[in-house]
């Protein structure tokens, strides 16, 4: 497994605050997903819903903290949607995130997120070329809700 996903952009707020929207679960409610339940410790879970059902097939449910030093890196691991279940949520270890917040100056951090743990074939193909896109667009979500905030 070495297929990675690495992005990076920046946000308009100090590195503290960046790091809340990784971690308080109205923040990333606002962004993020429908649902989040968060405990803010190595080890501590890390479940993001995107849908009100009652199977919760569509999360991150049993997802766990792994890395924990606030303000500066947060890592945890990541579960797919229902239709990437198969190729994603069945393996030991699941994928894996690291985001790491880089300050510029007191009002501007550079977030640089890490998506890993992706294997090879056309499957992974797939979930890797999905969460690409995902990523992509859920950054996006952030640095517009923090703009319209400023």
């Amino acid at each position: 497994m070495n297929q990675v996903i690495l992005k990076q952009f920046d946000l308009p707020i100090d590195q503290s605050l960046a790091f809340t929207y990784f971690i308080d679960e109205d923040k990333l409610n606002q962004w993020l997903c429908y649902e989040a339940v968060t405990d803010p410790y190595v080890d501590g879970r890390y479940e993001l819903y995107w849908e009100p059902d009652e199977d919760h097939q569509n999360s991150t449910e049993g997802c766990r903290i792994t890395v924990f030093e606030n303000p500066y890196l947060i890592a945890f691991d990541w579960k797919g949607p229902r239709s990437l279940d198969e190729v994603m949520n069945r393996i030991d270890p699941l994928t894996h995130v690291t985001v790491v917040f880089y300050p510029l100056d007191h009002d501007r951090v550079r977030l640089i997120l890490q998506h890993s743990g992706f294997g090879h074939g056309e499957d992974w193909q797939q979930a890797r070329m999905f969460f690409n896109r995902a990523w992509d667009l859920a950054l996006q979500r952030l640095v517009k809700l923090l703009e319209s905030e400023a």
